[in-house]
């Protein structure tokens, strides 16, 4: 017999839960460096998390959206400054 619908929508919603927490926990990492540097780059997540470019900037962005980080100069040389 086959798995239900709902249990497979349930499985999936765990699934997901389990991604967004793991997140959350990089984002919380990359405010603790910002916090201790007051600035970051994209390069200082690279080397924190072991993460490709695009997707060190990908987080800081998603922190720039959240009001916690705020962006400074040019595309390629971006830093990233606490907020407050």
């Amino acid at each position: 017999m086959a798995p239900s619908k709902s249990w497979a929508l349930s499985l999936l919603a765990l699934a997901r839960a389990k991604m967004q927490f793991k997140k959350q926990k990089k984002l919380d990492e990359i405010m603790a460096l910002a916090g201790q540097r007051r600035v970051v780059v994209s390069r200082d997540i690279e080397l924190l998390l072991h993460v490709s470019a695009a997707t060190a900037t990908r987080y800081l962005e998603a922190l720039v959206k959240a009001g916690r980080l705020h962006p400074s100069g040019a595309f390629r040389h971006t830093k990233y400054e606490v907020v407050g």
